[in-house]
């Protein structure tokens, strides 16, 4: 009867211990996975093999990029998309008015073909301004005579009494002040008192801007802001900058990275922002570059994770490839990037792609807009008046509960087994 009693007991144990693991939230590690590697350690070679993954996977047949897509020719090209992939393509050494892995057409010729959509998408507000500007900037073509318009002066024109550049956020203000910057306009007054007054002053936020859409301490808008001021003209040892430096470091997650928010786990957008404003303050970066590099698929790409597992992302690749070569914003041509030194691979317990990121950044330079006059989209899922954060559904704490009953339950069955025995 004994016998019985305890081969009932311990599959009664089974049977409690399978249903907790059944209702363990979806997407909950319960096992650590293998620690990996960077696939190129180097940066310039990482940055290298980025942009061949951006050329061969992601450049359409006419030159031009798409903000949203799967790959080449899955969408149109549009002014958002092919601005980022400029950027990323000077940033890593190579001219983007030059054919690029045997491809034909340019992003650079595919601006200068759809000049009037450029010029609607400055119209826009002042990032959308900024963001073109800055990608010319970057190309080596003059703003002031692009096609039949001047963008500076489409830029200029968003400067409001409040010193807003038509936008709503500091991460708008400060890609509408990096694209003056970068086109050799000074930087009004009034645009950098606005961005210096939304910065926080509260408790551990301190240091830090919000993205605009209430994520407070938000590292991809501080980091746009730090380099915007810097562009503008303060000093790397402002107390404003120092204080966003040491909220950014604060912010370092233990496993190397940034993360959107709170919660939200790390991500490769977040983490470049970081990076290219440590960065553009002198402060050591290998560290965090490295983190970055753990991101790299062996195809060139970096990565991002929604919760469904690692994929090749264009927002991520163009967002990365500028940190890693240690070149913050405003990216020129035949400028020497801060030495970013990586002497070995290193390996990470729980390597990035294992977090469930719930927000993608998407874009080096989102933009903002209320209503845009044009059809032109603006490529930015996070930094958009139409597209807020959304929230992570994975609770880690719900499932440390779970394992806590279930342990607790075995404890009893074998307290239960153990008194029966007894008698």
């Amino acid at each position: 009867m004994r016998r019985i009693s305890l081969g009932f007991s311990m599959l009664l144990s089974l049977l409690l211990l399978a249903g907790v693991l059944a209702i363990l939230p979806a997407g909950t590690a319960v096992a650590v996975p293998p620690a990996q590697t960077a696939p190129f350690a180097d940066p310039q070679e990482a940055a290298t093999e980025a942009v061949r993954w951006l050329v061969t996977a992601h450049q359409n047949d006419d030159g031009g990029y798409t903000s949203f897509s799967s790959g080449a020719n899955q969408a149109p090209s549009d002014v958002g998309g092919t601005a980022d992939a400029i950027q990323a393509i000077v940033a890593a050494g190579f001219d983007p008015a030059q054919p690029l892995f045997d491809q034909e057409n340019t992003p650079v010729m595919w601006l200068n073909d759809h000049s009037d959509e450029v010029a609607a998408y400055a119209s826009i507000d002042g990032s959308t301004a900024g963001k073109v500007v800055l990608a010319l900037v970057a190309a080596g073509q003059d703003p002031r005579a692009f096609g039949d318009y001047n963008l500076v002066i489409s830029l200029t024109q968003h400067l409001s009494p409040t010193g807003q550049l038509n936008v709503t956020t500091p991460f708008g203000q400060a890609v509408g002040i990096l694209g003056l910057a970068a086109a050799g306009e000074p930087v009004p007054d009034s645009a950098v008192s606005w961005l210096l007054s939304t910065q926080s002053t509260e408790d551990v936020l301190a240091g830090s801007w919000d993205d605009g859409f209430g994520t407070l301490g938000n590292p991809d808008a501080t980091g746009m802001a730090v380099m915007a001021l810097l562009a503008a003209g303060l000093a790397p040892d402002d107390p404003a900058l120092q204080q966003a430096a040491d909220f950014l470091m604060q912010a370092r997650l233990e496993s190397g990275g940034w993360e959107y928010g709170p919660g939200f786990g790390e991500n490769v957008n977040s983490t470049a922002l970081a990076i290219q404003a440590l960065a553009a303050l002198g402060q050591d970066v290998s560290e965090p570059v490295q983190a970055l590099l753990n991101w790299q698929s062996e195809s060139g790409a970096f990565q991002a994770d929604f919760g469904s597992g690692p994929f090749d992302d264009f927002f991520s690749t163009v967002q990365a490839i500028p940190a890693v070569v240690g070149k913050p914003f405003p990216i020129r041509p035949g400028v020497e990037p801060v030495p970013v030194l990586i002497s070995e691979p290193t390996e990470t317990a729980v390597p990035p792609t294992a977090t469930v990121t719930a927000v993608p950044t998407n874009t080096p330079l989102p933009t903002e807009t209320a209503v845009p006059p044009t059809a032109t989209m603006i490529s930015t899922p996070v930094a958009t008046a139409t597209s807020a954060p959304q929230a992570d559904t994975t609770d880690g704490g719900n499932a440390t509960m779970l394992w806590v009953v279930a342990i607790v339950l075995l404890v009893l069955i074998a307290a239960g087994i153990w008194y029966a025995r007894q008698r």
